[in-house]
């Protein structure tokens, strides 16, 4: 049985400030809505109208996807860790800090049913935390209905052989980002890489960017694809990292024809302090932020908008 929470106690029970997402799936009539919730523990909350409740997924919707992973102590733990949700012709789609995607679906019984499964291992353990190295962004197509993409950022090079980044490196293409490092001599290498998502085929298709008059925003708290032609003052082919999102603090944003970044654009605290990196969304405590230039530009707008809960909002 699925958890049950009296609407009328939802918000008592889910906290706005827990909500990352919102998806609507019209597998069922009328549609139903699923909030994501993002905390400590993940999870997922739905209802359609007319319930008197909303319900949490339950164990056995999570364990349709190879869900936990062991400790060395043998503990287990939850692995399905989503970091952006895709409303896509009356579907729901999530995508893990890996790289997987998964479907929400609602009939017969809700459950996550694995779309696409791609780098599941890719976590290490610091101490007694498991981390990923790498972090995934699910981006919705834009108005000229281009596909949805995925973007994906590995903080290091951990995950390849010495001799698989050896090999990387001396290819005239590839997804390496080189970034300066205190010691002048070497660099601190990242990789980004773009992807066309194939739901039909089930798959990720390799891109080498993407079309030059379209530019996307990733954030951890939203994703957003742009067209230059309605907004010319957007660089195309370009990939802007939300403000305080998970891998924006060596660059804010890749030109993806060269693969040279630039700086993070710059925010404060509404009351002039400067703001934080990589705060966690649920504290408000810190007062909302804000570009540093005022009156801001759109990019710099839509970089704090996707990268921070409690970013501008005006």
């Amino acid at each position: 049985m699925a958890n049950v929470i009296p609407e009328k106690r939802v918000h008592a029970e889910i906290p706005w400030s827990l909500i990352a997402y919102a998806g609507i799936s019209d597998e069922t009539s009328p549609p139903t809505v699923a909030i994501f919730l993002r905390d400590m523990r993940l999870n997922i909350a739905y209802a359609k109208a007319g319930d008197r409740h909303w319900k949490l997924l339950d164990d056995k919707a999570w364990s349709t996807f190879p869900s936990s992973i062991s400790r060395s102590d043998g503990q287990q733990l939850r692995y399905v860790n989503y970091l952006s949700v895709v409303t896509l012709r009356g579907r729901i789609y999530l995508v893990t800090y890996q790289g997987n995607i998964l479907k929400l679906s609602i009939r017969p019984r809700p459950q996550l049913i694995p779309i696409v499964k791609d780098q599941t291992k890719h976590s290490m353990w610091h101490g007694r935390v498991l981390c990923p190295n790498v972090v995934s962004y699910l981006v919705p197509p834009n108005d000229d209905d281009h596909r949805m993409l995925m973007v994906r950022y590995y903080g290091d090079l951990t995950h390849l052989t010495d001799h698989e980044q050896r090999c990387i490196k001396r290819r005239k293409k590839n997804d390496l980002i080189k970034l300066p490092s205190k010691n002048p001599c070497r660099y601190n290498w990242r990789i980004l890489q773009v992807f066309e998502v194939d739901i039909v085929r089930k798959k990720l298709v390799r891109v080498d960017g993407i079309a030059d008059d379209r530019a996307v925003f990733v954030g951890d708290v939203a994703c957003v694809s742009l067209s230059i032609d309605r907004f010319p003052s957007i660089l195309g082919n370009t990939v802007y990292l939300g403000m305080n999102s998970c891998c924006a603090v060596g660059f804010g944003l890749c030109h993806l024809k060269d693969r040279t970044v630039e700086p993070r654009l710059e925010h404060v605290l509404e009351s002039g302090r400067k703001a934080p990196l990589l705060v966690d969304i649920s504290l408000f405590h810190l007062g909302r932020i804000v570009p540093f230039a005022r009156p801001c530009t759109l990019e710099e707008y839509l970089v704090c908008s996707v990268g921070f809960k409690n970013g501008i909002k005006d």
